[in-house]
């Protein structure tokens, strides 16, 4: 549905975002992470076409974008950004709604019959005569989320849009969009910090760091150095710590590994993998799809396993585990 091939932004005097090819698929729910400044909010301002950038090319549905303003402009209401602080006018509840609406010279009946059909939606039918100033902050989410919605965008933005929210509201924001997604179809770009929230709730992960895309998720990210040993390469966590990768130049680095890459067991395993580490478990959280386990091997490490192996395995806090995972597992970067 959206495909961008060397995508270049920059900042005067600063970050920079510099990625070779992304690639969006209809029907999938896309959780973005990375570290605070990595390039999120940038990225979704990009793709939303708001923020000009560089690219060689951009395709929209199979299409380049066009060059004329008001073609550009039709394509551009395909999608809509729902910020982390979204701006709501100092009206009601209702106008706030209608307004995105009325600036497409949508007719007054429909205009109200969907924002009665999305307030009803959103459990917010009382809601269209109140002023933004009385809405708690988990209702105020709830308005922008709705006002998004009702949009009806094929591609739906949104840049942490349940930070700084209760939880019943985060559960109940998830759910809404989760189920509109399975009705409207198209994509779902959703930047959180949220470990859990990603594995709830997302298809598949784009992961920034420092402005390009890296493979896997930021659960398991080390900076360390790449030293040539005996004719292998290996990266040194610490200096009494090291796992074979792939073959490099030596110096300064940083390893990811994805949690699903590792596997989990309770004795050594006769396997082929060069790397296996012995260490004792020290958290045990359950998302969405399995079991998040993080163990101590001299640094902490994330596995993600099922929950029927989780079931097999017993494993509780404290006990001692051994993290298996094959040098071409890992990404160093």
């Amino acid at each position: 549905m959206i495909n961008i091939r060397d995508l270049k932004f920059s900042y005067p005097g600063g970050f920079a975002l510099d990625i070779p090819e992304i690639s969006l698929s209809e029907g999938k729910i896309y959780l973005l992470t990375g570290p605070n400044g990595s390039g999120k909010t940038t990225l979704l301002e990009i793709l939303a076409l708001l923020l000009p950038a560089a690219y060689r090319e951009f395709l929209y549905r199979g299409g380049p974008l066009p060059d004329s303003e008001r073609d550009l402009l039709a394509i551009r209401r395909k999608m809509t950004l729902m910020e982390q602080n979204p701006y709501l006018f100092r009206t009601t509840v209702g106008e706030n709604l209608a307004y995105g609406l009325s600036i497409r010279r949508i007719g007054k009946q429909e205009i109200g019959e969907r924002v009665d059909f999305i307030l009803k939606l959103l459990g917010l039918q009382d809601f269209r005569g109140r002023k933004v100033g009385e809405l708690s902050g988990g209702e105020k989410q709830k308005v922008a989320l709705a006002r998004a919605l009702l949009l009806r965008p094929e591609v739906l933005l949104l840049d942490e849009p349940t930070a700084n929210v209760d939880r019943a509201s985060v559960e109940f924001i998830e759910e809404k969009i989760k189920e509109y997604h399975r009705e409207r179809k198209g994509i779902v770009i959703w930047a959180t910090h949220n470990r859990e929230q990603a594995y709830r709730v997302g298809d598949e992960m784009l992961c920034l760091l420092e402005g390009k895309l890296v493979p896997g998720t930021i659960d398991n990210l080390y900076f360390g150095e790449v030293r040539q040993d005996g004719g292998e390469t290996y990266f040194f966590f610490k200096p009494e710590l090291k796992a074979s990768v792939p073959a490099r130049k030596p110096g300064p680095a940083r390893l990811i590994i994805q949690p699903e890459e590792i596997i989990v067991s309770l004795s050594p395993l006769a396997s082929s993998a060069r790397n296996s580490f012995s260490g004792r478990v020290v958290r045990i959280e359950e998302l969405g799809r399995g079991v998040s386990i993080s163990v101590d091997i001299g640094v902490p490490m994330q596995a993600f396993i099922t929950r029927a192996s989780y079931t097999e395995l017993g494993l509780k806090l404290g006990g001692r585990v051994y993290l298996t995972f094959k040098a071409t597992a890992v990404s160093v970067v």
